[in-house]
C-alpha cells in the first residue's frame, strides 16, 4: 500500500483515511510490542544474527501465538523499531526500538503503554458521549467508576498504573522541559515550586541551569512523591540536597 508509510496529516482524499487506519493498526502493534516487553528480549540478541520468534518466546511461554508475534514484529519493522537480519525470520532492535526496553531513561515504554493502553483508549471512546452531553465526568472517570485519574492511581492495586503514568509524564517532561528551560528566563526567581512535578525532572533542570535559584520544591500527590523521594533526578545532576525537596 503506497499510502501506508505516509502521514495522514499531509494527505488528502481517500488516502488520508486509509493512512489513518494503517497507522492505528501500527499503533496497536507497537503497544503490544511494548506491553509484552519484547524489546527486553531482543536487546539480548546477537547483533549479527538476531533472535527468531522461537528464541523471543523461549521455553517459559509455550502458550504464545508464534504466528501472531511474527506479524507483530513485521509491523514493528514498518514502525522502525526492529529490523530483520539475514532472512525474514530473525530480528534485532533499532536505536528507536532499544528505547522501549524497561530500563531506558526515556521511559518510552511507559509512554506507549499509557497513551495506547486500555485506560486512555477506553477514555477516548467516551468523546462522542461527552460532546453530546451524555453522562458526566471526564473520559477517565467514565471508565474507572467515576474516579479521577489521580485518585485512581492512589488506590490499592494500581501500583503498576502509577508507575506507567509517572514514566509517561517523565517522557513528556524530557521532551518539553529542556525547551522551556531555555525559552524563559527563570534566573530572576529565587524560589521555584513545580506543581504536579512528578519525578522532579523539570525542577532539576531548572536548578542545574540557573544556579541563582536558591531553592525548589516539587509538589505532588503523596503516592507520587513517595515513589520519587530518593530524588534521583537531583542526585544525578549533583544538586545539593539543601536546594530541593519533594
Amino acid at each position: 500500500m503506497a499510502f501506508a508509510p505516509v502521514s495522514s496529516l499531509i494527505l488528502d482524499g481517500l488516502p488520508k483515511f486509509l493512512s489513518m487506519a494503517y497507522h492505528e493498526a501500527l499503533n496497536h502493534a507497537i503497544y503490544t510490542f511494548a506491553e509484552l516487553g519484547i524489546a527486553d528480549q531482543l536487546i539480548q540478541a546477537p547483533f549479527d544474527r538476531g533472535f527468531s520468534v522461537e528464541e523471543i518466546i523461549g521455553d517459559d511461554r509455550p502458550q504464545w501465538n508464534r504466528d501472531l508475534l511474527y506479524r507483530i514484529l513485521r509491523a514493528c519493522i514498518c514502525g522502525g523499531l526492529v529490523e530483520s537480519i539475514n532472512d525474514d525470520k530473525h530480528f534485532i532492535l533499532t536505536a528507536s526500538g532499544s528505547m522501549i526496553t524497561s530500563n531506558h531513561p526515556s521511559h518510552a515504554r511507559d509512554f506507549i503503554r499509557f497513551c495506547f493502553g486500555p485506560m486512555c483508549s477506553s477514555a477516548s471512546l467516551q468523546l462522542p458521549n461527552m460532546v453530546c452531553g451524555k453522562g458526566t465526568g471526564s473520559g477517565i472517570a467514565r471508565v474507572s467508576g467515576d474516579v479521577d485519574i489521580y485518585t485512581l492511581m492512589g488506590q490499592p492495586g494500581q501500583e503498576e498504573f502509577l508507575q506507567i503514568f509517572s514514566g509517561a509524564m517523565t517522557t513528556f517532561s524530557m521532551q518539553s522541559s529542556s525547551l522551556l528551560v531555555t525559552a524563559v528566563d527563570f534566573g530572576r526567581f529565587k524560589t521555584m515550586v513545580d506543581i504536579g512535578g512528578n519525578s522532579g525532572i523539570f525542577l532539576a533542570q531548572l536548578l542545574e541551569s540557573y544556579p541563582s535559584i536558591q531553592h525548589g520544591t516539587v509538589f505532588d500527590l503523596p503516592h507520587v512523591v513517595n515513589k520519587f523521594n530518593n530524588g534521583e533526578e537531583f542526585e544525578s545532576r549533583k544538586i545539593h540536597k539543601d536546594k530541593w525537596c519533594l
